[in-house]
């Protein structure tokens, strides 16, 4: 895949320091910028650096105001990254800058979570348990999702190289989105010469239709990205390849061909678990491939519903509450106390009754009380 001119990053190394921020390790190079593992007073963070220019700077805070709002609204979900808003951040958007050999960098602060990135995960295991990739689409849908309902925008840059696959309480492999898209609002018109200038920011392989071809921006193309990744992850290669092509080679190869594929498994189910009503896999990843051309799914919920119809709730392992031990078994001593007081009182009243004090039962009954 050829290399935009404008996308270079300035690569950080092992000890730099932005301001109080020491980088440890290189984790990711984006179109946009570049993904560190960092410490700030010696607690681990995600770091993420826009390229150096002024439509990387612009992409950067566009992300920021994106995650302010999900803030303000206290939207939150696993697959979302926990922004946290550094005090270095100026008065006009939300976004760390910093001074660093003389060049004015902008980034963005996350809590740490160990993962790694989807593309590499692919790269170990081409084909995951398709029930995990049909768990993962969800949650990656779920995600989506809340960008367009609480924000407003469409993402348009979903792509194996922005999301880690983070492990949940059951070893379930869950998507974290470490890029919070293009900014660009549900419901507007992308014009071809728009639609070029876009291009540059996003993977060629995973760009939807609509930054091809132009047209409206709406939930579909969304997803598409969506279909196009979980069609990659159980047929166990990219349905646009990029080895060794230039960027303009896929987009021609998504303006003349933007479905994808049938999936040729035989293992892929075909019914819900536990009997319920559900289209089959291999119909689903078709569905959401055609929303690009405004067929199949009109939104990520529907998506996601299929999905869940298939596979049911994501699999998760509670944590031992030890709280809430102690409250159970402090409840479950006391409803033990009661019934046997109420032996106690029953036992009195047939004393009585019989008039007869029975000391033998007596003895055993308070040793055993």
């Amino acid at each position: 895949m050829d290399c935009p001119a404008g996308t270079l990053p300035l690569l950080l190394k092992y000890g730099d320091m932005l301001g109080k921020i020491r980088i440890v390790e290189l984790l990711r190079v984006l179109r946009t910028g570049a993904i560190y593992k960092a410490e700030l007073e010696d607690i681990p963070y995600l770091l993420k650096v826009a390229n150096p220019g002024e439509v990387h700077t612009a992409y950067i805070k566009t992300e920021a105001e994106t995650l302010s709002k999900l803030r303000e609204k206290n939207v939150k979900h696993p697959s979302l990254p926990t922004w946290v808003p550094h005090r270095t951040s100026d008065t006009t958007h939300p976004v760390g800058i910093v001074t660093f050999n003389n060049q004015l960098l902008y980034y963005l602060l996350f809590e740490y979570v160990d993962g790694e990135f989807l593309n590499d995960y692919l790269l170990d295991n081409s084909q995951p348990f398709h029930e995990h990739a049909g768990w993962y689409i969800r949650s990656l849908s779920e995600a989506a999702h809340l960008i367009h309902q609480e924000v407003g925008n469409a993402h348009l840059n979903l792509n194996p190289d922005m999301m880690l696959v983070v492990r949940n309480s059951a070893d379930v492999p869950q998507p974290l989105l470490l890029d919070m898209g293009l900014g660009i609002a549900l419901g507007s018109q992308m014009r071809v010469a728009d639609a070029i200038k876009w291009r540059g920011f996003v993977h060629p392989s995973y760009a939807p239709p609509v930054l091809v071809l132009g047209g409206s921006v709406d939930a579909r193309q969304d997803v598409y990205i969506a279909g196009i990744i979980m069609h990659e992850m159980l047929e166990g290669h990219p349905v646009h390849s990029y080895k060794l092509r230039r960027s303009e080679d896929i987009f021609d190869e998504i303006r003349q061909y933007p479905s994808a594929p049938p999936i040729r498994r035989e293992d892929l189910p075909t019914a819900g678990r536990r009997g319920k009503e559900s289209e089959p896999l291999t119909r689903i990843v078709e569905k959401a491939v055609s929303a690009g051309r405004g067929a199949g799914y009109g939104d990520l919920t529907q998506l996601r519903g299929a999905l869940l119809n298939l596979y049911g709730p994501i699999d998760e392992k509670k944590e031992f509450n030890f709280g809430e031990f102690i409250q159970k078994s402090t409840r479950r001593a006391i409803i033990i106390g009661m019934a046997v007081m109420i032996l106690f009182v029953l036992y009195m009243l047939i004393v009585a009754l019989l008039g007869s004090p029975l000391p033998e039962v007596a003895s055993v009954f308070f040793r055993l009380t």
